[in-house]
Parts: structure tokens; C-alpha cells; sequence
């Protein structure tokens, strides 16, 4: 058997529900780490019988295989009372909150421990708690513990640590096999965990190999010695069954994925479904397969992407400031979280992120000075010192730190399964935008801080913003951009997650449209460039601020785009660029809310993407459990799921007529019908026009503050018809379908 690992939950909620509704807890957040920072309940009311609220904590993170077999659930609390008494009154597995597994394994007779925390066992690795488990049930964001504790003393002071679990499992069949020069996949068994606990292996991609490879296995993929000798767990047939990848000839892949100085066919990460690539050592003819995730606009529907599958991927997800270079203010900056990071997109059931860019050392525009960001995009050689007193950068020396970073970034993503875009370059960080920070002061285009002699500000007024104009408004940069973005795709155009790239973040335009040139120049010089390479993927470009107008980007070129409120907020036209909606370009951080997320949906964009704050951030908040933001990031995955649910994406067109609320995506169809409808006002009822529909429809209602769905109501087609909220939903989506 195998298990998790401990995990520790990132979501805590509190509610009343009776006989669970006396006294709440005071920081009920505490109990997500093993640190002595408590949970508790200390109000003097708090006698003998009180019960305390329901705490329910949830997304532990875990990753069963799929294929595995669950064996048992072990809970574990660390908890004391000081004064009176306390025993268990609940805990018990949940699938969401309200939504029960199995019995209640509180022990209900025994009282805590007292004075010094204690930790209390519950389950174990073989007890299932009376109930079946999956891993599809144990790996989702609802899965987790509600608990609940009763005062056997009066004036009792109760105190909770931490509750965490570990999963127990039992991996799908394999046997053990030996590493050898010719094989990339077979493995020992002098380690105790599975090879499918580190990489996401599908069973027919477990024997993937290299024909004809001479480079051991510890090469091609970065195994420290005792993760070299992983057990082969899904073994379903020889090595040469799923594919034979033909070569290699000699040479050596760097950081750049060249060859030998020369960009060959090269490919980066585990194997995964449907994509058995991989980073070699060497240059090999073609890979087991090219993949299906790779995306390109629909011919269908133009609103929407589609895979090499034709089937539509709506993008939707999180980004944060510093998730590809470390920032924060001190020197060197704080290192990002980003396996912390990567795994809260995966549990919140998001499809995508972006990877910033960062192009100064130092500082960013507003009034944001003093973070630092690393790596830096060049390499600091000297001679000389910079304006922070370091070496001062060559421009003809790209930071090969730079580089490894970011195709490190990738191949997690692309190995999650999680789509990206990657940023080239940061408006934000050429000028200062009116505050008090001076990014250029340390940008290397700043000629006080290269070797090369090259001037950034040509007219000499302390800003850079010219290095995002063209060449004949004073561009003296413009090789040396092209040089970066050449080395960028050059490092992962092999990456079929990748969905593209953003020009820049937030430039500023005005009358004269030089940025606006700029842009469209570099969407033209991408195209040219990446033409040759095996992978073509998407350009995009971004609101510009201040002063941006969307009808730029509808006649930028760009294959998609980011609008600001005034388009991203209005039904989408299929004649326009695909759009994604992006909160940091229309309300920015101050998304306190979800009801854009859908909105957006309704409306036919193409995703919806949220400017997270996460942490470390320029704000000194840590917004990682943040109430308000972990029901947006939730309702992130519930669109994915809703997707996931639909028959025919790319039949259906926003139909906002269709429904009293105002927002509908719609397939208005006699037998085949399906409606999403937002109730963005929580109204108790509203109407939807069935009018070309015939036949019972079903109703699929989700309210959007908890995830809870009611999925009993029906719907008779051929006119307009009234839909009944479920009692206590509010804020709700209605998804109408004929079956």
C-alpha cells in the first residue's frame, strides 16, 4: 500500500446546524498547520451540553491515482481544553459542506486531553469510516472532515491545533523492472513510494521508452538517486507497444532546448495522456505522439478555443504577480511557493494561469518601490556597478536562471495538465505610471546599468517608455527584445499547455500610437519566428492603461485579447478576437466578488481569469485564505465543471433575451437544447423562453456561495417558463438541457 502523506486542508469554514449551533470558534483558520496557533472556543456560556459549531475543513490536496483503490482515512487532531471539560460531539468525513460520508468516529464518552495539546487518532489505514471511497471523491476540493466538540464542564476552554489526514491506497497493478540504458520508464523497487506518486503516468504510458538511447534514465529525467529505483505501478505491455521514438544522434539540449547551439526537436516533461514527450539529452526525430491539448480559435465558433480534438477548452483560472520570478522587498526577494501555489490551482479545479514577466531588477510603476525581483532576465557581468550598487548587466547575455525558471514553471503546468500563457514583457516596470516607484532607475536598458552602451530613454525624460515603441520613435532596444522573445520560444514552443503569449502587461498608449505599433510589430515578428518551429501558438494582446481603447486590440492582429470593462463586461461578437475575461484589466484587485465569472460566461467569452493577490505580493497581504477570494477561486472550478458538463459549447451563442436575468448562453434547439442561466440578484424565480424547445428538460441548479447542487427539477419546453430558485440558493446558475 502507499499513501499521501499528511495533508492539511486550506479551506476552514464555521456554520450553525442544529444541534451544532451554540457557540462559534474564534480563528477557526488556525487548525490548516501544525504550529500551536489555535482554534478555540472561550466564552463562559460555553457549559456542560453546549455544542459548538460546525467546523468543516476541506481541499487537503491530495493526488490518488486514479486507478487506485482507496483502503482507509486516518484523521488526526491536536486538541486540549484548560478549564471545565470537552469531548467530541462530530467528526466525520465530508464531500462538500452539509454533505456526509459515513459515521460520526468522534468519541463522544472520552474527554480531551487537558492543559497540553494532545493528538487524538481517528480512522486508520484500513477503516473507511463505513462508507466507499474513490479517488476522484478524495482528490476533489470538497472532499474533507467536519468537527465538532460538546462541553462536559461549565465554563469550558476548548482549543484545536490542527486537523490533517492521510490517505491510504493501494496503486492499479505493475510489477518491477530494471532500469536500462534503452528504457525511459522502467524503474526498481528500492524505494517505497511509486513512480506514479511522482509522475502522473497512465497506465499505457508507463513503458514509454527511447529506442536506441544511451543516456541512463538519471539524465533524461532529473531523479536524485533513490527516486531512480521508483516501481513501475501500471505496466500493461512491452516497451515498443505504445510507440518507439527513433535516435537519438549526439549533441547536448541546453537550457534554450538547442542542440549543440542550434534549435532542434526537442521536448520537455513526464509523459502524460495523450502526450508522450519528454526533455532529452540529444536530439531525437519525433515524439511518441504530438498531443491533443495544443489550441487553436474554432472554425465552428469563433468565441471559443478548441484542441486538436475540435473539442472547445474554455480557460479559467488564477494569476499572481511573482508565480514565475521571485519578488518581495527584501534583497534577495523571498523565494515564491510555487509547489503550494501550483497544487491550489489544481485543487480549486482551474484550468489555467499566467506566467508573469518581470523586466527590472528593482521597483515597480505606482506606488509600489522597493520589491525586488529574481532572476533577473539578463546576466549581471560587469564591469561596473548598477544603480543598486550590483554588476551591471550584458544585454547580449540572456540569464540562463531566467530561462531554466521559466521552462521549469512550464513543464509543472504542462505536466498538471493546466494550460498557461507566458508574459514578455511588464508595462508596469518601463515607467513609473504617475507613483513613486522608478523601475527604469534599474531596468538594464537603463544605459547606467548595462555594458553595452545602450540608451533605453532617448529623450532623456527618467522613463523607459520608448522601449516599447518602435525603432523610429526611439526604440534603441528593439534586437535585443527580439532576442529575448526568441530565446523564450525557443525554450517552450514544444509545450502543448502553452496557449500562447501576451505581448505586454498594461502599456501605455495615446494619440500618437506608438505602443500600439510596437505591439502589433511583435505580434508579427512572433508569428514570423515561431513559424518554423514545430508549434504554432497563439498571440495575444492586453488592455493598454491608461488610456487604452478596445477597438486597438479588435484591430491589433492579436488571436485573442483581454478588454476592459467596457467590451469584458458586454456581450462578446463572434467577429472579434477570442476574449478572456481578466479582472486585472477591468476591476483589478478589488474582485471581491464572483458574479463576473459567469456573467463572462453567459456573455460567450472565452475564460475567466482572476488577478489573485496570493502571496508574497507588492500589497504585504497574505490573500491566501481570504474568505471572499477562495469562493471566487471556487467558482473558477465550478465553470470548469460546468463546461465539462455540456453537450454542444460550440452550438451555443449568448442569448441574453432568452431569460429575465439578463445573461444567457444559449442553444435554442427543438431536441437538443441546453441553456446556462446566471440569477446574478439570487431572485427567488425568473423566466426562461422555451419556446422552440419540446419535450422535459432537465435543471441542473448550482448556487454559487457553497457549490451545493439540487439537480430533481424538470422543465416542459414550448413556451416561456418560470424557474423556481432552490429555497436558500441565492445567487444560483440554472443549467436547462434536454438529456
Amino acid at each position: 500500500m502507499a499513501d499521501t502523506g499528511t495533508l492539511y486542508p486550506a479551506v476552514v469554514t464555521t456554520a450553525a446546524s442544529a444541534p451544532y449551533d451554540d457557540l462559534d470558534w474564534t480563528d477557526p483558520g488556525n487548525v490548516t498547520a501544525d504550529d500551536t496557533s489555535y482554534a478555540s472556543i472561550t466564552d463562559a456560556a460555553y457549559d456542560t451540553g453546549a455544542q459548538s459549531y460546525l467546523m468543516s475543513v476541506r481541499q487537503f490536496g491530495a493526488s490518488v491515482p486514479g486507478s487506485a483503490t482507496i483502503n482507509g482515512v486516518q484523521v488526526e487532531i491536536g486538541k486540549y481544553y484548560a478549564v471545565g471539560a470537552a469531548r467530541d460531539a462530530v467528526v466525520q468525513l465530508i464531500n462538500g459542506v452539509g454533505t456526509t460520508l459515513g459515521n460520526n468516529l468522534g468519541s463522544v464518552n472520552d474527554t480531551w486531553p487537558t492543559t497540553a495539546p494532545g493528538t487524538i487518532v481517528y480512522g486508520g489505514p484500513a477503516n473507511l469510516w463505513g462508507t466507499t471511497l474513490t479517488p476522484a471523491v478524495v482528490n476533489g476540493t470538497a472532499f474533507g472532515v467536519q468537527f465538532a466538540g460538546s462541553a462536559a464542564g461549565n465554563n469550558c476552554d476548548a482549543y484545536v491545533d490542527f486537523i490533517r489526514l492521510i490517505i491510504t491506497y493501494t496503486a492499479a497493478g505493475g510489477t518491477a523492472g530494471t532500469i536500462t540504458p534503452g528504457e525511459a520508464t522502467q524503474a526498481q523497487t528500492s524505494d517505497a513510494r511509486t513512480l506514479a506518486a511522482i509522475y502522473p503516468f497512465a497506465p499505457a504510458e508507463a513503458t514509454q521508452a527511447q529506442a536506441g538511447d544511451t543516456t541512463p534514465l538519471a539524465v533524461i529525467y532529473p531523479f536524485t538517486p533513490a527516486e531512480a529505483t521508483q516501481t513501475q505501478v501500471s505496466d500493461v505491455g512491452a516497451v515498443s507497444s505504445p510507440g518507439t521514438i527513433s535516435g537519438p544522434t549526439t549533441g547536448t539540449l541546453d537550457a534554450f532546448n538547442r542542440i549543440n547551439g542550434t534549435l532542434g526537436t526537442a521536448w520537455g516533461g513526464p509523459f502524460r495522456a495523450g502526450n508522450g514527450t519528454w526533455r532529452i539529452s540529444g536530439s531525437a526525430a519525433a515524439p511518441y505522439s504530438a498531443g491533443t491539448a495544443l489550441l487553436e480559435v474554432s472554425s465552428t465558433n469563433a468565441r471559443y478555443l478548441v484542441n486538436q480534438d475540435g473539442n472547445p477548452v474554455i480557460l479559467v483560472g488564477f494569476h499572481t504577480w511573482y508565480d514565475t520570478q521571485d519578488g518581495g522587498n527584501t534583497d534577495p526577494p523571498p523565494t515564491f511557493g510555487w509547489s503550494e501555489y501550483l497544487t491550489a490551482i489544481q485543487s480549486y479545479g482551474c484550468n489555467f494561469t499566467k506566467l508573469w514577466a518581470c523586466e527590472t531588477w528593482k521597483d515597480w510603476g505606482g506606488d509600489f518601490p522597493g520589491d525586488r525581483m529574481s532572476p533577473t532576465r539578463y546576466e549581471r557581468t560587469g564591469p561596473g556597478t548598477d544603480a543598486d550598487g550590483k554588476d551591471k548587466f550584458d544585454l547580449t547575455s540572456i540569464n540562463s536562471d531566467y530561462i531554466t525558471r521559466m521552462v521549469s514553471r512550464c513543464s509543472d503546468l504542462e505536466n498538471a495538465g493546466v494550460y498557461f500563457v507566458v508574459q514578455l514583457f511588464q508595462g508596469w516596470q518601463v515607467e513609473s505610471k504617475g507613483g513613486s516607484g522608478s523601475p527604469f532607475d534599474y531596468h538594464p536598458y537603463n544605459s547606467a546599468n548595462n555594458i553595452n552602451s545602450v540608451d533605453g530613454d532617448d529623450d532623456d525624460d527618467g522613463e523607459g517608455t520608448e522601449t516599447h515603441w518602435p525603432t523610429a520613435q526611439g526604440n534603441n532596444t528593439l534586437s535585443y527584445q527580439e532576442d529575448m522573445v526568441e530565446a523564450i520560444i525557443d525554450a517552450v514552443n514544444g509545450y502543448n499547455y502553452l496557449v500562447g503569449y501576451e505581448i505586454s502587461n498594461e502599456d501605455t498608449d495615446d494619440a500618437s500610437g506608438y505602443n500600439t505599433d510596437w505591439q502589433e510589430y511583435m505580434i508579427s515578428h512572433i508569428n514570423t519566428y515561431q513559424a518554423g518551429k514545430p508549434k504554432q501558438h497563439l498571440v495575444g494582446m492586453t488592455r493598454q492603461w491608461p488610456d487604452g481603447e478596445d477597438s486597438t486590440l479588435d484591430a491589433s492582429g492579436a488571436d485573442w485579447v483581454c478588454y476592459s470593462t467596457t467590451k469584458a463586461d458586454a456581450v462578446h461578437a463572434a467577429t472579434d478576437p477570442v476574449s478572456f475575461y481578466d479582472t486585472d484589466h477591468t476591476v483589478g484587485i478589488e474582485a471581491s466578488e464572483y458574479s463576473w465569472i459567469w456573467e463572462a460566461f453567459c456573455n460567450g467569452h472565452g475564460g475567466s481569469w482572476y488577478m489573485d493577490q496570493w502571496y508574497p505580493n507588492m500589497y504585504g497581504v497574505d490573500a491566501r485564505n481570504d474568505a471572499d477570494m477562495i469562493v471566487i477561486r471556487e467558482n473558477l472550478g465550478y465553470l470548469v465543471t460546468q463546461v465539462g458538463l455540456l453537450n454542444d459549447l460550440l452550438g451555443m451563442t449568448p442569448q441574453p433575451s432568452l431569460c429575465s436575468t439578463g445573461y444567457c448562453l444559449a442553444k435554442d434547439h427543438a431536441t437538443a437544447a441546453e441553456y446556462i442561466c446566471f440569477n446574478v440578484n439570487g431572485s427567488a424565480s425568473f423566466t426562461l423562453d422555451l419556446t422552440n424547445a419540446t419535450g422535459t428538460l432537465n435543471i441542473r441548479w448550482l448556487k454559487c456561495s457553497d457549490g451545493t447542487l439540487d439537480t430533481d427539477d424538470t422543465v416542459s419546453g414550448g413556451a416561456e417558463r418560470t424557474l423556481t430558485n432552490p429555497s436558500g440558493f441565492g445567487v444560483s446558475v440554472a443549467y436547462v438541457r434536454h438529456t
